[in-house]
Order: structure tokens, then sequence, then C-alpha cells
């Protein structure tokens, strides 16, 4: 079991690394770095993430799953600031339409920030819990699939269809899934 730190003592941490990865890049690009907003609200598998609109890049923020930074600490802090703040200043170097782990980003987060480019995390991550699922159907004869809730609930709302990989026909709901 990993020991558990201080939450608002590690987000402060995390903000002095993100602060620390753009002054390094500032310094190597010689120019100012906006200094993108920075929140703790993300959950699940995913321990750090980018968001930005491809239309302004400079709206883009930086979140982090806060329950990972605590379980993890300063492992978490060491990997996963620079690979997030490694795709902020890509983004805004070479624009939107680069790779996502791909020669620009490695080259920042390896040669600058002077981190590992791991494209994924080593954490333990908990298990899912048990979610309703929905099963759904395509044209294949022997093949039927399970849906998350989220998915169904767009599938429902017609924001969405999901199709099968094998058959590329598309998956028509059938009944939830037995628990």
């Amino acid at each position: 079991m990993s020991p558990v730190f201080d939450q608002s003592d590690l987000q402060n941490r995390c903000m002095a690394r993100v602060d620390a990865c753009l002054l390094r890049a500032e310094k190597h690009f010689n120019q100012t770095i906006k200094r993108p907003p920075v929140t703790f609200d993300l959950r699940g598998r995913a321990a750090g993430q980018l968001r930005f609109s491809k239309r302004r890049l400079l709206d883009a923020r930086l979140r982090f799953n806060s329950e990972m930074l605590v379980r993890y600490g300063n492992a978490f802090i060491e990997e996963v600031v620079p690979h997030e703040v490694g795709h902020y200043i890509a983004y805004l170097r070479f624009g939107s339409t680069i790779k996502p782990h791909g020669k620009e980003w490695r080259y920042i987060v390896q040669n600058i920030l002077g981190a590992q480019a791991a494209v994924t995390h080593s954490f333990e991550v908990e298990p899912a819990r048990l979610l309703k699922r929905f099963v759904y159907a395509c044209d294949c004869t022997d093949r039927q699939h399970e849906l998350s809730a989220i998915r169904h609930g767009r599938v429902s709302r017609q924001r969405a269809q999901y199709y099968c990989r094998v058959c590329k026909g598309s998956l028509n709901y059938l009944r939830e899934a037995d628990a």
C-alpha cells in the first residue's frame, strides 16, 4: 500500500513543478509562456490531461487527478507534470495538428524538461466501479457488445452512434446487461 500524502501541500508542489517546467521552456525558447489554469478535478484512470480548443490554444488548461496525486505524491509530480506541460508547450510552439506523443512532444519532455517521455503512467489504478452495462447487437450473428451507461446515454440522446469493429455495422440496443 502506498503512503497517503497531504493534498494541499501536494497541489502546491504540483503547481511549483508546473511553473519550474514552464521556466525551463521559457529559458530554452527565450520567450515568455502564458501560465495555463491548473485544476485537480480529473478522475478515473487518467493521471493528467491538457484541455484546449483547437481554435484558441491560449485557452488551454492543465488537469490533474487529485486522487492519484495524493496516492503517489512525488512520483506523480515528477512523472505526470512534465508529461502534461510538455503537451502544453508543444501545442503552443507547433500548433494543434501535431501528434500528441510525437517527436515535438518527445523532444520537449526529454531535452527541455529533463524527464522521461513515457506515453502512459506507471501507477496502479483502482478497478472501475461496477457500472450498469447495456447489451447491443451488430450485423454479426454471433457477437454482442456491452456499452457503458455513458455511451448508452449518448446513443439514447442521439448524440453518438457506435459501430462493430469486425462487421462495421451500427450497434443497436437489445437490453440491459445482467448484473
